[in-house]
């Protein structure tokens, strides 16, 4: 039983340091480890919500997803958050809507 585990954990090692490395490099902050990621997928975008909930928040498609932030702020006055991305559809929008309606947060604007 001993040489079983131990030809078991030897088989682990490099299942395991290819999980430490995928952690350390994924860019969508799957598992909310970092402060903040570096993509502009869908994963990332909700997962800067989760970290730091804003009141006025844009939804949408790629129309919507590539607008310059600071112009908007600017423009409106006021600070938005963008969870608009690339090829949404109608459906993923609202469910979208209902999960930041239905998180408990406060919101003003969508």
């Amino acid at each position: 039983m001993k040489n079983i585990l131990k030809k078991l954990a030897l088989l682990m090692i490099p299942v395991l340091l290819w999980f430490a490395f995928f952690v350390a490099f994924e860019p969508n902050n799957y598992f909310g480890l970092k402060a903040s990621a570096s993509s502009s997928q869908p994963v990332a975008r909700v997962r800067a919500y989760q970290q730091e909930p804003g009141t006025n928040l844009i939804l949408g498609d790629s129309r919507l997803a590539h607008f310059d932030m600071a112009l908007v702020d600017e423009l409106s006055g006021r600070n938005w958050q963008n969870l608009a991305f690339g090829g949404a559809s109608l459906k993923e929008t609202l469910d979208l809507a209902d999960y930041v309606l239905d998180s408990g947060r406060e919101v003003d604007t969508l």
